[in-house]
């Protein structure tokens, strides 16, 4: 017996084109890409609202996971302690989805910039406090990577919205991806790296 579809769905199959997939680049290496909306790979919800509590630490008002360009996520992490008791470790992250500018196959391949820790308002607020003197510390990767593509944090999100790229990098360090500037990368990184290889040799 052959199998059959409604004419209904048929008519929703008839409007989609090419399938195409997505595909989380992490490898390590510089990058260079535009904003892209999509749902990524891994385990996250979005964040609607952070409340700073008066111990310092942040309240999260979430909802499910959806595709986004660049939101305030919280990452869901799960990993085993000593004991051998499964353990939650929720991070909240201001997220970026860069869809790359080459594409190495028929897929669709894009990176998330994770800054962990934080948001983007609290990276902004952080931008202003600098010039009050006072130093950055979850935004300076963020600032560094606006910087190093001639761009200013109030310029920053004008240029990803009409479709421009940017350049970064990424690599990976106690199982997580980190994102720098490119010039950061191959000074700092790739200098370190170097160094071990020629410990171990």
């Amino acid at each position: 017996m052959n199998f059959t579809i409604s004419k209904t769905l048929q008519s929703k199959l008839d409007k989609v084109g090419d399938i195409q997939l997505h595909q989380l680049d992490r490898t390590n290496g510089v990058k260079r890409g535009t904003k892209y909306t999509v749902q990524p790979s891994f385990k996250y919800m979005m964040i609607d609202k952070e409340t700073l509590q008066p111990d310092g630490t942040y309240k999260y008002d979430t909802s499910d996971a959806k595709p986004f360009d660049m939101a305030n996520i919280l990452l869901l992490n799960r990993y085993k302690n000593k004991d051998g008791d499964w353990v939650d470790n929720n991070v909240s992250a201001f997220a970026i989805n860069i869809k790359l500018d080459e594409q190495p196959n028929d897929n669709i391949t894009y990176c998330t910039m994770i800054f962990r820790g934080t948001s983007f308002d609290r990276i902004v607020d952080e931008v202003i406090a600098m010039q009050q003197g006072l130093q950055l510390d979850r935004a300076k990767a963020l600032s560094a990577i606006i910087k190093a593509n001639g761009l200013t944090m109030s310029t920053f999100l004008e240029h990803l919205n009409e479709g421009k790229s940017i350049e970064f990098a990424q690599y990976k360090r106690n199982s997580n991806l980190n994102f720098v500037d490119a010039r950061y990368y191959e000074d700092k990184i790739m200098h370190d790296e170097r160094l071990v290889e020629q410990e171990i040799s």
